[in-house]
């Protein structure tokens, strides 16, 4: 079993939303969202994780539920390289400053216990869908014991038209 620690991080004004560490420590924190919503599949980028484990660069990768029941291979393969550490992505994605308080519960423990059924432990990081959110979600997810990890600088990734040169400078600046 493997056991978190807590990050060490500087939480912006809401309540347990931690965006940064540090800035006085020139550090990136390399994170992946790693999801699908229903009917929409999504794939794994094997390059990426070659270059990771060549370069023996640590990484966080916040898994959705519904990708992990759909890439149980790679889910394991991920959570048993002592490089990178898991959270939590919700199970399908949806956006958490718009459903019900029933629905976000519903999203994170499902997540949770997929991953505890399939690599036998549970993390206590959690990114939020599109990085939206209210108080009152934020309330929800801190009273679950998570740290909720949010980014605070776009990288541009989804972008196709978003090389890797501009991807570079924009998260280095």
């Amino acid at each position: 079993t493997k056991v978190l620690n807590s990050p060490r991080v500087i939480k912006d004004s809401h309540r347990g939303l931690i965006t940064n560490g540090n800035r006085s420590e020139y550090k990136i924190a390399l994170t992946f969202d790693v999801c699908q919503s229903e009917g929409d599949l999504s794939g794994f980028d094997t390059a990426i994780i070659q270059v990771l484990n060549e370069t023996q660069t640590p990484a966080t990768f916040f898994l959705g539920g519904l990708w992990m029941r759909d890439h149980q291979a790679e889910t394991i393969e991920l959570s048993n390289n002592p490089l990178f550490e898991l959270g939590n992505h919700s199970w399908s994605h949806k956006d958490f400053s718009a459903i019900t308080n029933d629905e976000m519960q519903k999203e994170i423990l499902l997540t949770q216990q997929f991953m505890y059924g399939l690599v036998g432990y549970q993390t206590n990081l959690f990114r939020l869908p599109y990085g939206t959110y209210t108080d009152e979600s934020l309330n929800i997810i801190n009273d679950q014991g998570f740290y909720i990890i949010q980014w605070d600088d776009v990288s541009g990734d989804p972008d196709p038209n978003v090389n890797a040169e501009n991807m570079t400078s924009w998260v280095l600046q």
